[in-house]
């Protein structure tokens, strides 16, 4: 099978953990990976975030790396997220995250969140006295959602944990709400709920109480960092979107430009996002090979030593790939 996959490194530390996921990647697999630039510090250069024909190539991969961006604040009207764009052209919408911590650790839950809708649709206007965000929920990218959900949950535990607000947003959260409940009875798989707050809260009280999760776009962007730092940080969490196009692999974490360059950046979540998208190619070796030797690197890590240098831990996960 020849698999053709576009890496993007994009800002910051992206460079970093990009480079260990493609040097890993060609060690365990005959994967094609084609380098490409966009971010903020290609808007610099060239007042685009992602160019054109890259856009066409993309289209065109079996799978696309993404490793980060960085936003100038306030950003500058011109300038439009590039991993925005691109699950917008791509049609994703299924955003996967799982928040796993080490072997061993409390923490072993995949999130789903629709980052197609809710309030990350780039649809805000402003008005006389401020400015109002649309908060859009279709019953057919929740459906989507939930059987997404479904699917991985036959795989695990067999439950679906339906996150949402509808004692507040009676209409769009309980749209949510009653339609993901539907699908995932109709898949024929248990069903639970949960109010986004106290979700949060059970996060962190009780991590094993969740197995998969499903929730809406800024729900899910905030639930899953929380499921982050129980996990062991923002350094340890992947994520994959699907959709109409070709799988998108990408880190939770952002750009980190207070630590790039300096050789500490942690390439795990990158890593694993490759996994999963590996995974879900069918290329179940690479796949396997990949994160036997990082659960074996995390394993291995002592809580009270100083975080490994990048380098490092590239050495240590390529000496521990059994092929």
């Amino acid at each position: 099978m020849n698999v053709h996959m576009v890496a993007i490194a994009g800002d910051g530390i992206g460079e970093e953990v990009m480079g260990v996921t493609t040097r890993i990647l060609g060690r365990v697999s005959s994967v094609t990976v084609e380098s490409a630039p966009a971010g903020y510090g290609h808007w610099q250069r060239t007042g685009s975030t992602i160019d054109e024909d890259l856009i066409d190539r993309v289209r065109q991969a079996d799978g696309v790396l993404f490793g980060c961006t960085a936003t100038p604040s306030p950003p500058p009207e011109t300038y439009r997220s590039p991993i925005l764009r691109l699950r917008r052209v791509l049609g994703l919408s299924v955003n996967i995250r799982h928040c796993r911590s080490a072997p061993g650790g409390p923490m072993d839950v995949v999130m789903l969140r629709d980052c197609s809708e809710g309030l990350y649709s780039e649809s805000e206007h402003l008005v006389p006295d401020g400015a109002t965000a649309d908060y859009r929920v279709t019953r057919e990218a929740t459906a989507r959602l939930a059987r997404a959900a479904s699917a991985i949950a036959r795989r695990r535990k067999g439950e679906v944990t339906v996150v949402h607000k509808a004692n507040v947003l009676r209409q769009s959260d309980g749209l949510f709400r009653q339609v993901a409940l539907e699908t995932v009875e109709a898949e024929g798989l248990a069903w639970n709920e949960a109010l986004a707050d106290a979700a949060g809260y059970h996060l962190v009280a009780e991590p094993g109480r969740y197995d998969v999760m499903m929730m809406t776009s800024q729900v899910g962007d905030i639930l899953s960092d929380v499921g982050a730092a129980v996990a062991g940080g923002l350094g340890l969490v992947p994520s994959l979107s699907l959709g109409d196009g070709p799988p998108l692999a990408e880190p939770i974490h952002g750009s980190a430009p207070d630590i790039a360059g300096k050789g500490i950046a942690d390439p795990t979540a990158m890593l694993l996002s490759a996994v999963m998208l590996l995974e879900h190619l069918g290329l179940t070796g690479p796949s396997t090979a990949i994160r036997g030797a990082v659960h074996a690197h995390l394993a291995a890590r002592v809580p009270s030593s100083p975080p490994a240098g990048t380098d490092e831990v590239e050495r240590d996960i390529m000496d521990r790939i059994t092929l």
